[in-house]
């Protein structure tokens, strides 16, 4: 079983593609540093509009998480997703990141309720047309208790990142809220 995490940057390529690439790390008065920049076919590159993001396996399965927006952000989600890895891999339980002690509803808990309904009530291919479209939701929304979204978050971000990847006008109708 694979215990190592480490970072990525996701952002657009030359050709208009939103790609995982190898963050560029540089070296100021001895200390490593994460930069914006990013290789992609062995040159650097600019990523602006790009985000980071905390890259594993776990059970065999790739996993991402989001980082936040500032590269010591980035580096601090790093250290937590690592030492969680070896404490899983140690046998030590960890308390359920699913399970908020603050009563909020996690977007990943409301998303997977919402398509476990919808599987029993809808046709597959409604299913996974949904799947779809709340799985890119998850991973551009900045926020992750249901409670906190804001509209911003839907108008801006979400929909924002469908016009960004190239989609006409009434796909991006059809996947955002009404």
């Amino acid at each position: 079983m694979h215990r190592a995490a480490w970072i990525i940057r996701v952002a657009k390529t030359p050709e208009g593609k939103w790609r995982a690439l190898t963050p560029v790390w540089t070296k100021y008065a001895g200390k490593r540093l994460l930069t914006e920049r990013a290789l992609y076919k062995g040159i650097a590159i600019a990523t602006p509009g790009g985000h980071w993001e905390i890259e594993w396996y776990e059970n065999g399965k790739r996993q991402r998480r989001r980082a936040g927006p500032h590269p010591s952000h980035v580096i601090k989600a790093l250290a937590k997703q690592k030492l969680r890895l070896q404490a899983k891999g140690a046998g030590i339980a960890l308390a359920d990141d699913d399970e908020p002690a603050n009563g909020k509803q996690t977007l990943k808990q409301a998303v997977d309720e919402f398509l476990a309904e919808k599987k029993r009530t809808k046709a597959h291919k409604t299913w996974i047309a949904l799947k779809q479209v709340l799985d890119l939701f998850e991973r551009i929304c900045p926020r992750r208790y249901v409670q906190d979204i804001k509209r911003a978050d839907v108008m801006d971000k979400f929909v924002g990142a469908l016009q960004e990847a190239g989609l006409s006008d009434r796909t991006v109708y059809h996947r955002s809220p009404a």
